[in-house]
């Protein structure tokens, strides 16, 4: 599913489907399922990314997409590209397990005759405009709302 544009937003929707144990399926008006599970430690089977590593993928494919889309726009030729977001997780007795750190490396190869200072100014360009890291660090504000189906017989 591409994102919508809704005069000058996008709007993007996903519906996760429980599978029974604690394993969700995710997709995107039907298309791309992602199977998620989580480790016998949490009552799961390990059939899929548990959706921390989701989330940890989000930040890494985000910051490829937006590289690679900011290489382009600067004329920054690219010969490879990739990011690895690796997570922390703590568990607060009182609230349940918090991710508090999540550390992004991304991985450069650009063309030969390209001046590091353009590499750099493309990836303080990353920093700026990354709009998963972004939103994350500026602290995404969720609503959740809760809708009961109660079958009367």
């Amino acid at each position: 599913m591409a994102l919508k544009r809704e005069g000058e937003k996008f709007v993007g929707e996903c519906r996760s489907s429980w599978q029974g144990g604690v394993r969700s399926q995710t997709s995107f008006d039907g298309a791309f399922p992602i199977l998620m599970d989580e480790p016998e430690d949490f009552l799961g089977n390990g059939e899929g990314p548990t959706p921390m590593e989701v989330m940890l993928a989000s930040i890494s494919g985000c910051a490829v997409a937006t590289f690679a889309y900011v290489a382009d726009t600067m004329g920054i030729e690219l010969e490879d590209l990739g990011a690895v977001a690796k997570g922390e997780a703590i568990h607060l007795k009182e609230v349940g397990w918090r991710i508090r750190d999540v550390e992004t490396r991304i991985e450069v190869k650009a063309a030969p005759d390209t001046p590091f200072r353009e590499v750099e100014a493309c990836f303080n360009r990353y920093r700026e405009f990354c709009p998963i890291k972004n939103s994350i660090e500026e602290g995404v504000r969720i609503r959740v709302s809760l809708n009961l189906n109660r079958d009367k017989r």
